[in-house]
C-alpha cells in the first residue's frame, strides 16, 4: 500500500522517505544528496535505505476473515505454471 517513513541520516538529522506500494523485503532505496560527507570535501554521497517488511505473526478473527476474503479477490500468480496448452 506504501507509505512515508522518516529514516534517520549520517549527519545525525532525518529525511522523509516514501515507500512506494508493492515494495519487497530488502529493496534498497536511494536518497541523493543525504548521505555521508565525501572525503576531501565536494559535497555529500547519497542515501541508501534498505526496506524490511515486516508481516504480523498474530492476526485478529476480523483481520484474518479480511486477509481470507482479499485472497480470493486475487488471482492466483501459480495457476499459470500448470496451464496446460
Amino acid at each position: 500500500m506504501g507509505a512515508g517513513v522518516r529514516v534517520p541520516t549520517p549527519g545525525g538529522g532525518s529525511v522523509s522517505l516514501k515507500v512506494p506500494a508493492g515494495s519487497t523485503d530488502g529493496r534498497t532505496l536511494r536518497v541523493r544528496g543525504k548521505g555521508a560527507a565525501r572525503l576531501r570535501g565536494g559535497g555529500h554521497g547519497d542515501l541508501l535505505a534498505r526496506l524490511r517488511i515486516v508481516v504480523p505473526s498474530k492476526l485478529t478473527k476480523e483481520e484474518r476473515d479480511l486477509v481470507e476474503r482479499f485472497g480470493r479477490t486475487q488471482a492466483d500468480p501459480r495457476a499459470e505454471l500448470f496451464a496446460v496448452e
